[in-house]
């Protein structure tokens, strides 16, 4: 038998990474525990002091976007992160 032991993660896509057109309600692409496709376009690190334990912990924010991911395949609809890199520019012009 072949078994995966995948982790499974949780996480939010913000409404401009849903789809390639603009898109003004989020249900008109997704629903409650739909299960997608994503690609991660960043991973930050962030360090914080447990309230409880007083030890440093780190906690990890991941952008996550569907319009570069096929939804029926999965297939990387690009590949060489030109239009991800040109979105993550734009967004840090703001």
């Amino acid at each position: 038998s072949n078994s995966s032991s995948s982790p499974q993660l949780t996480g939010l896509v913000h409404i401009s990474q849903l789809h390639a057109t603009k898109i003004s309600d989020v249900s008109d692409v997704v629903s409650l525990d739909d299960e997608v496709w994503v690609k991660v376009m960043d991973v930050q690190v962030e360090s914080f002091e447990d309230d409880i334990t007083g030890r440093t912990r780190q906690r990890h924010k991941v952008k996550l976007s569907m319009k570069y991911v096929h939804q029926d395949t999965g297939q990387d609809l690009d590949v060489d992160n030109e239009q991800l890199e040109d979105d993550m520019q734009r967004n840090s012009n703001r």
